[in-house]
């Protein structure tokens, strides 16, 4: 298996709230949002917010919309290892959709999706009500954009009927993670802060529980209070 997820979460980066594995469908899935049921195997699967395009891929289905991504993105918007994926597996990009902060939901409606995959993203409750008339949404299990990556593919493990194969991705990542970090024994122990310059007059610090801080930690460094 690829290192996508790996590269993912160095990019962009069990909570309550996150199911456990269940058998077969149907299947419920608790979140901050609400309760959602997935009544069979979704086949048309649609992802939201960050990092889920690329766990669905990992997972061996292919979603037929994703968000674009103006950061690190090619001028469509893809990952070059989303970009790379989806060609191993010799199937056109799926939609891409536009580069906005809300869910774009007509965009998503036209898509007859099974399931709206969103763990990690910011949709909001008006949002979830809407996107819940179209297809079973999985949102996030506490906050908006905060979220473990380990849960991101948990839940969306879950919510594809594919809870082994999910958990196999984790500790395949986790130990690649390890052997990473291994060449660097000065890490562990050392205080970081995730600060990124906004080139619009503007700075942002990100808090324990976002993801990215969240990687650091997970793998010895300390944040800074």
């Amino acid at each position: 298996m690829r290192h996508s997820i790996s590269y993912a979460v160095l990019f962009a980066l069990v909570l309550p709230g996150v199911s456990f594995a269940q058998e077969g469908f149907p299947r419920t899935i608790e979140h901050a949002l609400g309760v959602t049921t997935i009544e069979s195997k979704p086949e048309r699967v649609v992802t939201w917010g960050w990092s889920v395009q690329d766990v669905v891929l990992d997972l061996d289905v292919v979603p037929v919309g994703m968000p674009s991504f103006a950061y690190g993105g090619g001028d469509d918007g893809v990952l070059p290892w989303t970009q790379a994926a989806i060609a191993e597996r010799e199937v056109p990009i799926p939609v891409v959709f536009a580069n906005t902060p809300e869910a774009p939901l007509e965009a998503i409606a036209a898509l007859d999706p099974d399931v709206i995959i969103a763990p990690y993203s910011g949709i909001t409750a008006e949002e979830y009500e809407v996107l819940s008339a179209i297809a079973p949404v999985v949102a996030y299990p506490d906050k908006p954009w905060l979220i473990r990556w380990q849960d991101v593919v948990t839940l969306t493990g879950n919510a594809l009927g594919e809870d082994e194969k999910a958990q196999a991705l984790i500790s395949e990542t986790e130990a690649f993670l390890r052997e990473q970090v291994a060449a660097y024994p000065d890490i562990e122990g050392t205080v970081f802060a995730n600060i990124v310059n906004r080139n619009d007059g503007q700075v942002s610090v990100r808090i324990a529980g976002d993801p990215r801080v969240q990687l650091f930690a997970d793998v010895g460094m300390v944040p800074a209070p």
